[in-house]
């Protein structure tokens, strides 16, 4: 569990021994996070990951799944609503609302005629410099 700790940069094996209410949103979300790697999978299934994170904390849980991915050469599946998400960590994109409404590179989810197929209209889109 050490190395799997250490992957996802908590490097205090003291926070085992804590309850898992006591933890931080992120703490808590990287402690599950190495939990799953202990087995050294293939793939990895993950729903909304920055749940109950505070905002600053958001930006580096998915800088550290984008390292394990390309350290590990582990593929990640990720279920996320944040557009900025995939546009800079994501190399595919499904895109489902009852049916299948895209599939295919993940930068194309900027194209207004991507979105407005997605959506049903083009949207905002927020990069993390702060740029539309």
């Amino acid at each position: 569990m050490e190395n799997s700790l250490q992957k996802v940069r908590l490097n205090d094996n003291r926070i085992l021994d804590k309850r898992l209410g006591v933890l931080s949103g992120g703490q808590l979300r990287r402690v599950l996070i190495a939990w799953a790697l202990n087995d050294n999978p293939n793939v990895l299934l993950l729903d909304e990951p920055t749940t109950g994170v505070d905002m600053d904390s958001e930006e580096p849980i998915y800088l550290m799944l984008n390292e394990i991915k390309k350290n590990q050469k582990i593929t990640i599946f990720l279920i996320t609503h944040n557009i900025h998400i995939v546009q800079e960590y994501a190399d595919a994109l499904l895109a489902i609302n009852k049916c299948v409404t895209f599939c295919g590179p993940s930068e194309e989810i900027g194209k207004p005629d991507i979105q407005r197929q997605i959506y049903g209209e083009t949207v905002c889109v927020e990069t993390k410099r702060g740029e539309n």
